[in-house]
């Protein structure tokens, strides 16, 4: 049992270390608020803080990134990414010979012989129609 020195009663162990840990997020929340970044946000002490816990927490985040990444694939991201190709198949080519076209600056053919790509690809909204 601690002692507060502005209530004279003694506090018990486990309700004290909850106010601790209480006035611990406090303080995060205090120094991660807008307005005491806005106050020393341009400090070098705040630039050495922001630097140092981000080289810190570096390989941290990038080892979530890959296990989020990883889960994602193994639970079912294969199989939506397949799912979602094979439902725009038709509209991937069409965009891929266009971009194809359109490199190799011979547009007037890619109109000539696939007039249906062009129209559907005007229909979505990839291309603007052509004003003749």
């Amino acid at each position: 049992m601690t002692t507060n020195p502005i209530i004279k009663h003694t506090i018990p162990k486990d309700i004290q270390d909850k106010l601790d840990a209480y006035d611990r997020i406090r303080e995060t929340q205090r120094k991660h608020s807008k307005a005491y970044i806005s106050k020393i946000g341009n400090t070098d002490e705040y630039r050495k803080y922001q630097r140092d816990y981000y080289h810190q927490n570096m390989e941290k985040k990038q080892e979530q990134g890959r296990n989020n990444w990883t889960k994602y694939y193994n639970n079912g991201g294969k199989e939506k990414k397949a799912e979602y190709y094979n439902a725009n198949r038709d509209i991937v080519n069409f965009k891929q010979s266009y971009r194809y076209y359109i490199k190799t600056k011979t547009l007037e053919q890619f109109l000539a012989k696939f007039p249906e790509r062009y129209e559907k690809l005007v229909e979505i909204g990839f291309i603007k129609p052509k004003i003749i």
